[in-house]
């Protein structure tokens, strides 16, 4: 009767802190992470989180290039080019939103996390040539990473 107690005790403690240290490694947050929205047409939308140890996670929706969660590891390279776009486009400089009265346009998030803290900028119209280009160039860094869905 005493094992069948210790056991009972033992294994929802077991359960409940391997599933703490689970959540602390998943709830890491990413260190720059652009979101793309829908529109009435065929936006694509996605959202891609790229982590400072180097991997990648990406989930589509409508219209995306993949739908699904997958995952992926930047080499060397390419976590190198993520540094350099961060350098070149710096996301600091940038204004929190970029917004108009416009209907319908497609919005993208980009979550940048500097200094222990997250910033969220929110481009939906008139956001300038810089911002615009470091979505291109993280976007085409997505395109290039080889993708594994999560099962």
């Amino acid at each position: 009767m005493k094992q069948i107690c210790r056991f009972i005790f033992i294994l929802p403690t077991f359960l409940f802190i391997s599933c703490s240290f689970h959540q602390v490694a998943e709830d890491k947050d990413p260190w720059i992470e652009m979101e793309k929205t829908s529109c009435r047409g065929q936006c694509p939308e996605f959202k891609v989180s790229f982590y400072s140890d180097g991997r990648a996670i990406y989930e589509g929706y409508s219209f995306a290039p993949r739908t699904g969660k997958y995952y992926a590891r930047l080499s060397g390279k390419d976590f190198e080019k993520l540094k350099d776009m961060v350098t070149t486009y710096q996301p600091d400089s940038f204004q929190n939103n970029y917004l108009s009265l416009r209907p319908d346009l497609p919005t993208t998030y980009i979550r940048y996390t500097s200094g222990g803290k997250i910033r969220i900028i929110t481009d939906y119209d008139n956001a300038p040539e810089g911002l615009k280009k470091f979505e291109e160039e993280l976007e085409k860094l997505t395109e290039r990473l080889s993708w594994k869905k999560f099962r």
